[in-house]
């Protein structure tokens, strides 16, 4: 799979390209070189354009595999927002949606807060709107692995 970066310091962006055909090898590639890139740093919103992709065969395991990216150091890790698009491929859409749901329940990370859309210029939308306050008791929230109550050895 093939990618480009183009970084926009005014907004600040970086707009990812991708094309070919989509495999766990081909994501952990582009992201090895995205997160060593010179001008990358965390927080920092994304545009993935996907419109260009083929998807290859993923099973669920791989694309939570992929999501919790264990090749990529922690905190380097993206936690800005990440808008996909992927055109009208449903299949694809499908995906990153999973993709997605993976990322926001595993507590290891705080973000990235992902969308998936059809059209660029929607993407190019939602990412104009003001980030959003947290609401306490979200269905992130909600779905996010809770530590296990400790239970105290009963007296004698």
């Amino acid at each position: 799979m093939e990618h480009r970066f183009d970084f926009d310091e005014d907004r600040p962006r970086v707009v990812i390209t991708l094309s070919g055909c989509l495999t766990v090898d081909a994501v952990r590639g582009y992201q090895l070189a995205l997160y060593s890139h010179p001008r990358w740093h965390p927080g920092i919103d994304a545009v993935v354009d996907m419109r260009d992709v083929k998807v290859g065969d993923f099973s669920s395991e791989e694309i939570r595999t992929v999501a919790g990216a264990p090749w990529i150091d922690p905190s380097i890790r993206h936690d800005g927002r990440v808008a996909t698009v992927v055109g009208p491929d449903a299949a694809l859409f499908g995906l990153i949606r999973m993709f997605n749901s993976y990322v926001a329940v595993d507590d290891r990370m705080d973000g990235p807060t992902g969308r998936v859309f059809k059209s660029l210029d929607d993407a190019e939308t939602w990412l104009a709107q003001p980030i959003p306050e947290p609401q306490p008791g979200s269905l992130v929230d909600a779905l996010r692995p809770q530590p296990e109550p400790r239970v105290e050895p009963a007296g004698n």
